[in-house]
């Protein structure tokens, strides 16, 4: 045993669950024999075994479980059938509770949520407001921040960040190093890969499949590859910019707006930019003309 339970207790403020400030009875890690921790219901809530434990006033109760090398820390509540473990980091005021899952290196901190039967592993983050439920899965070096939702049966791995107000719910996936921000919304089996950004109040939704250095802002709306059309801007800056088809509009470094007003902004710095965008825009009437009707 590493640990016992005090006498000291405290009760929970919304049902009769009595909590018991645990002390270290043999010492590991950086926890010294007599050092008190935070609060647990019952020695089913944290292991005896390694190098997990709960820190200063932060809770474990009902039948979650904490093991491995797993901290539990700050004001930070774990509930229900949650399980903590691996090298896991719960701290702040987050909460993880239902029947969520945090393991290996990643963390929930801030006021950060994960519920149900979600899954937050690898080293992925779900911090300040965010919140992870449904049969969410979170993995990898994904980071899910401000007030973000993923949920349903949404998936974001690798280096993909959804932050801002965003939601991802339902079966969609946000992968690579793909971001999504604003109060944009992607669901369904849509897909967003590469270096993708969906942001502003755009929608990606059905089947769509975002990759590659596409930019979804604004009020656009895609739900099909027939939707946007990505663009390289070779004569000047290299880089790559977008046509979303829902709202006709061009979204090129700092600028968003119609083909007209791109052409215009363009000839203010140089006839030559002016023709090649002007050239660009031309394609995409004819294509439209051609695709669409």
């Amino acid at each position: 045993m590493k640990y016992k339970l005090t006498e000291e207790t405290k009760k929970l403020k919304y049902s009769d669950v009595i909590l018991h400030r645990i002390e270290c009875v043999e010492a590991f890690d950086y926890v010294e024999v007599g050092d008190k921790g935070g609060w647990i219901e019952k020695e089913e809530n944290l292991s005896h075994s390694g190098l997990c434990w709960v820190y200063g006033d932060a809770m474990v109760h009902g039948d979650a479980f904490v093991s491995g090398s797993a901290r539990v820390m700050g004001r930070a509540e774990v509930f229900g059938n949650a399980l903590i473990y691996g090298h896991a980091v719960v701290m702040d005021n987050a909460k993880v509770f239902g029947y969520a899952a945090v393991y290996e290196d990643s963390q929930v901190r801030d006021w950060g949520q994960v519920f149900d039967d979600a899954e937050v592993k690898g080293c992925a983050t779900v911090c300040r407001s965010a919140k992870v439920y449904g049969k969410a899965q979170v993995l990898g070096d994904a980071y899910i921040a401000h007030q973000a939702r993923v949920y349903g049966n949404a998936f974001v791995s690798d280096n993909a960040k959804i932050m801002g107000v965003a939601s991802v719910f339902e079966s969609a996936q946000v992968i690579d190093f793909a971001k999504v921000g604003g109060d944009a919304r992607v669901y369904g089996e849509a897909r967003i890969r590469g270096e993708a950004e969906v942001g502003g109040s755009a929608l990606v939704y059905g089947l769509a499949e975002v990759n590659g250095a596409a930019e979804i802002i604004g009020d656009a709306a895609v739900s099909s590859d027939l939707d946007y059309m990505v663009f390289k801007n070779c004569w000047s800056s290299g880089r790559f910019f977008t046509w979303t088809r829902s709202n006709d509009k061009y979204k090129v470094g700092c600028f968003y707006g119609s083909g007209k007003e791109l052409i215009d902004k363009a000839f203010v710095d140089s006839r030559a930019k002016s023709v090649c965008y002007g050239a660009i825009v031309n394609a995409v009437e004819a294509i439209k003309r051609e695709l669409y009707g």
